[in-house]
């Protein structure tokens, strides 16, 4: 974060490339499906999910992201459903997983495409979830993400 002078007092800015915005529509989507979001522990080994139902039997990832992915997305998305598989696992019992996603574009790419990570989606049964945003949250967003895009051509 940078610092910016206003009246003569200093204030706090967001650096272009933050992504603040995705994280509260993360959260405001988490608290609106009524969703726990402490870690879990199993095996002295911490899990942040987040989401889960308060009898952990579905885990949610939410993905903010609009029109394609990068690579660095798709790793991510990747890392959050390994992390899904890896807990069902150690708790030796099938939980529900879903990946809400916020746009059609995103949806169609991990339910319909013919990605591996579509492909595993399907073959480890991870629901793709879209989740319709207000206009309000849906603007912020694409605002974020044209700042965000700016910044990385810099």
């Amino acid at each position: 974060m940078g610092m910016a002078k206003n009246d003569g007092a200093l204030k706090k800015t967001e650096h272009a490339s933050s992504s603040k915005v995705q994280k509260q529509i993360e959260a405001k989507i988490i608290k609106a499906m009524n969703l726990e979001s402490k870690p879990l522990v199993t095996e002295g080994i911490s899990f942040h999910f987040d989401g889960y139902t308060n009898n952990i039997d579905t885990l949610v990832e939410v993905y903010c992201g609009l029109d394609t992915m990068k690579a660095g997305q798709v790793r991510k998305l990747s890392h959050d459903i390994h992390k899904m598989l890896t807990y069902e696992k150690l708790v030796d019992q099938s939980v529900a997983k879903k990946l809400i996603v916020v746009s059609e574009p995103i949806k169609q790419a991990l339910s319909e495409g013919k990605s591996w990570l579509a492909k595993s989606l399907e073959v480890h049964r991870v629901e793709v979830v879209l989740w319709e945003l207000s206009n309000k949250d849906m603007a912020e967003l694409r605002a974020a993400k044209a700042r965000q895009s700016s910044a990385m051509r810099k």
